[in-house]
């Protein structure tokens, strides 16, 4: 069983980008379960900015900032789905090592 992570926020890790004074696209980080790697809780790129480089050139400025932090990995999820993402995160480098399944309840 591999856990994602459950960390402390790492606001040293996390960035918002922004074009001309406007947010485009932003990345939070967390620490992992893993010791010494951290976790991409959340990436986000403005519609109109995507296939741009945005998403790639943040996961590529946060892996530098946690390697000079003394972190050795980064994991991330994504929706098996989303397949701009997953050749994104293939192209950094990025490798499939878990699947998680969505389970949901209708509360009545």
């Amino acid at each position: 069983h591999y856990q994602v992570a459950e960390g402390d926020f790492r606001p040293e890790l996390s960035y918002l980008v922004r074009h001309q004074g406007t947010p485009v696209a932003y990345l939070m980080s967390q620490d992992a379960d893993e010791i010494g790697s951290i976790f991409v809780q959340h990436l986000g790129v403005v519609p109109a900015y995507r296939r741009q480089g945005v998403a790639a050139g943040l996961l590529s400025w946060t892996a530098a900032r946690a390697r000079a932090a003394g972190l050795s990995a980064s994991i991330l999820t994504v929706a098996s789905d989303n397949e701009a993402a997953l050749r994104t995160y293939a192209r950094l480098g990025y490798k499939h090592v878990s699947c998680l399944s969505v389970y949901r309840k209708e509360l009545p």
